[in-house]
């Protein structure tokens, strides 16, 4: 005999299989990867909001420290008579030769030297951390400008400016670092104008450029800005109009680009920063990698652990179709001389080859009887050819009795021999399901025959619904409910014995009732006949009858089925049958 060997790609069934599971292993190892890269991308996300975080809070912090000393420098101003008396004149005077003549008419009132203001704002210029560049002095009397001349370290005051706008235009000066409102020393109540102190948005963030792009945006314009190009400007204005202070957004319909901003304390500027997902991936290049090669390695390894299960259980199959093979050649007892060499594995391949070698040597065995039991039909054949005889033989001697009867003029014999007749020939033809109504009509055959024989003393009533007559039943279980009646239940002393049977339609079924008036059962004997009934048991002396018609309409009607037997307070007996409706008759 051939053996079947060689890969476990060869059979089909295994081919399909091992496609079929390394495209899984595909799809499921792409969408774990592109799920954990989405984790891993968002984290990396908040990570990179958390560096913006602390970057825009090291910007808000210097912001502060830097107003805090201009307020103490403005503070210190009113605790010097004699320079608040110099700021006075400063803020009064239209032009230089004005303030020069106001300071020599402060000069010759005073005692002391008088204070020079735009010489005691020199150390603002030259502080580091302040990055003060020029300070506006402005007033009803006009706009003027203190400043440091670099080229001989003098201190400037120059005067006639027409705004603001000509020092936000040179990028020294486009800043506004702080802006306090100048009250008289002689009454808090009026205003000598203000004080506004600028700086250079390079000098101030020059130290803050991260590696990362980010903008300053005032008024929907980019006061200040740390990119690399075009494209992360267009990012960071995009940003700007979203309601969000974070989330992200597809640059052009196809990049998604993450975005963080946070609103300085005075609520003038937006601090944006963007980042495409690309560039934060590559930011992350190594946890990326690893999160690859590890996705990549898990999928190859479940690849091989795939192969060679397949690969067992194809060897298992293949030893499997050899022994059916044999089996096709009728060599039983050769499949049970066929041994695998398992090597310690056991699934459900190898119960079935041990299952088809122990088969076939019960095979051989079973087909060595089969002559034998070929005779055992024939014999059972013959059995029932006489059984089909012997009624013709019965019903024809019943037929000659009664004959014979009608000749004597006994009519009353007659009828019951006909009536004998008729039910032994319904019984023996009935098919095993027919109509409730047809298995009324066996009983009142039975009942009629039954008056004959207690006709002062007994009496019946049958009434089933007209939906009821038409409901499928089992053959012959009516029949053996009244003759328990009358072995068991009926007083044979009483003048008036009633036996009585109801059909009534149900929401989900039939309800049969068969009630009598007789003498009732025992409660003890009550629960024995009930137990056996359902149970059965033992008992040489349990009713057979009872446990015959509960098994088999249990076993046609199934679960929903119930039938009940219970005395009566009025006296007698009562059996409750229930009848569920069959699938289809509803």
């Amino acid at each position: 005999m051939k053996k079947t060997s060689g890969s476990f790609l060869k059979i089909s069934v295994y081919r399909r299989r091992f496609t079929g599971t390394v495209c899984s292993i595909i799809f499921i190892s792409l969408f774990c990867l592109i799920f954990a890269l989405c984790f891993f991308t968002t984290i990396w996300a908040d990570n990179r909001w958390q560096e913006v975080q602390s970057s825009f809070m090291t910007l808000e912090q210097q912001k502060r420290d830097r107003s805090e000393q201009l307020e103490n420098y403005v503070n210190g101003i009113y605790a010097k008579p004699s320079l608040m008396e110099d700021t006075k004149t400063l803020f009064e005077s239209t032009s230089e030769q004005d303030y020069t003549r106001l300071r020599e008419e402060n000069s010759a009132r005073s005692n002391t030297q008088i204070a020079w203001l735009p010489g005691d704002m020199r150390k603002l210029f030259v502080n580091s951390q302040l990055k003060v560049n020029a300070v506006t002095v402005r007033s009803p009397e006009g706009l003027k400008i203190i400043w440091l001349d670099n080229l001989s370290g003098n201190m400037r005051v120059t005067y006639g400016l027409r705004g603001e706008w000509q020092l936000i235009d040179r990028t020294d000066r486009d800043t506004v670092l702080e802006s306090f409102e100048v009250r008289s020393p002689d009454s808090v109540m009026k205003s000598l104008g203000t004080l506004t102190f600028y700086g250079s948005s390079k000098d101030i963030y020059k130290g803050s450029s991260q590696a990362y792009d980010w903008a300053l945006i005032k008024g929907k314009m980019i006061s200040y800005e740390n990119v690399k190009g075009e494209r992360e400007r267009e990012w960071i204005l995009t940003a700007s109009e979203k309601k969000a202070f974070q989330g992200w957004f597809l640059w052009k319909g196809r990049l998604p680009v993450f975005y963080f901003e946070f609103v300085n304390s005075s609520g003038d500027s937006e601090y944006i920063s963007a980042v495409d997902i690309i560039s934060l991936w590559r930011a992350n290049g190594a946890g990326a990698a690893t999160l690859a090669v590890t996705v990549l390695v898990l999928a190859a390894g479940a690849v091989m652990v795939a192969f060679f299960n397949l690969q067992g259980e194809a060897r298992f199959l293949s030893h499997i179709m050899d022994m059916l093979k044999t089996m096709e050649h009728g060599s039983f007892i050769e499949v049970g001389t066929m041994v695998m060499k398992r090597g310690g594995h056991y699934n459900e391949y190898t119960l079935i080859a041990d299952a088809l070698s122990e088969v076939s040597v019960k095979l051989d065995g079973y087909i060595r009887k089969e002559y034998l039991l070929k005779l055992k039909q024939q014999e059972t054949a013959m059995r029932a050819l006489r059984h089909q005889i012997n009624p013709h033989f019965l019903y024809n001697t019943l037929e000659s009795i009664r004959a014979r009867a009608l000749v004597l003029k006994d009519r009353e014999t007659a009828e019951a021999i006909e009536g004998l007749g008729r039910l032994y020939r319904t019984l023996i033809r009935c098919p095993e399901v027919i109509p409730l109504q047809k298995e009324v009509e066996v009983l009142e055959m039975y009942l009629k025959l039954m008056s004959l024989r207690f006709a002062d003393t007994f009496v019946y009533r049958v009434d089933i619904e007209e939906e009821a007559k038409d409901v499928d039943t089992i053959a012959f279980w009516l029949q053996p409910l009244a003759e328990n009646f009358f072995n068991h239940g009926m007083d044979q002393e009483s003048e008036f014995n009633l036996l009585m049977l109801e059909a009534v339609k149900k929401e989900d079924g039939i309800l049969v009732t068969m009630s009598d008036n007789g003498r009732g059962i025992m409660k003890d004997r009550l629960l024995e006949i009930r137990k056996n009934m359902v149970e059965g048991g033992d008992d040489p002396g349990a009713d057979i009858g009872l446990r015959n018609v509960y098994m088999r309409l249990s076993y046609f009607y199934g679960e929903a089925f119930s039938m009940n037997i219970e005395n009566q307070a009025a006296g007698g007996l009562k059996i409750d049958i229930f009848l569920p409706a069959l699938p289809g008759k509803e």
